[in-house]
């Protein structure tokens, strides 16, 4: 008897080898929860631009940020174009009028369901911030959405289960390249 309880103690994990087990696990939870809060946050991401864009309100934001990055503008550089009034706050016809002097044709309708929807405060103007959360938005979107194609492999399907799970940022409609 003493013998195999001498022999089963041997075969039991060090205390150091027990702690580093248990660091193991802890690190492999935080990862977890790490890429779930990422995962959660694109698949927000991708909600909002959803909605963005089944209100017509996605195409004027494109072509904003298409402008910018032409022209090398920042957003308070755009904005102080767009603000006739000087107050801060630009309206839908302010920000067509200021969208065609810089030689962008927006319809009235796409101006008007732009600003309903990036105007958060309900206000009917939209603020230089809310313009520029809009236009960050829209960046970070694109910025994912071409991380994530690199991700799928040259035939264009996703890649295999295992690596879907831990890699999964959002989910095309369509192909990406199409």
């Amino acid at each position: 008897d003493d013998l195999v309880a001498a022999v089963e103690k041997m075969m039991q994990p060090s205390g150091a080898s027990r702690a580093n087990l248990k660091r193991a696990r802890e690190r492999e939870a935080s990862r977890l929860a790490s890429a779930e809060a990422k995962r959660s946050k694109a698949r927000e991401l991708m909600e909002k631009m959803d909605d963005m864009e089944a209100s017509g309100a996605l195409l004027c934001l494109r072509a904003i940020e298409a402008f910018m990055r032409k022209a090398c503008l920042r957003i308070v550089d755009l904005f102080a174009k767009m603000d006739a009034s000087g107050d801060g706050t630009v309206t839908a016809e302010e920000l067509r009028k200021g969208l065609k002097k810089c030689g962008l044709k927006m319809k009235r309708k796409d101006v008007v369901l732009f600003v309903r929807y990036v105007d958060l405060d309900g206000g009917g103007e939209v603020s230089m911030q809310e313009l520029e959360g809009a236009v960050r938005e829209l960046r970070r979107f694109n910025w994912e959405k071409q991380a994530f194609s690199k991700l799928l492999n040259s035939s264009g399907a996703p890649l295999p289960l295992r690596c879907a799970g831990e890699l999964q940022l959002w989910r095309p409609s369509k192909n990406i390249d199409g």
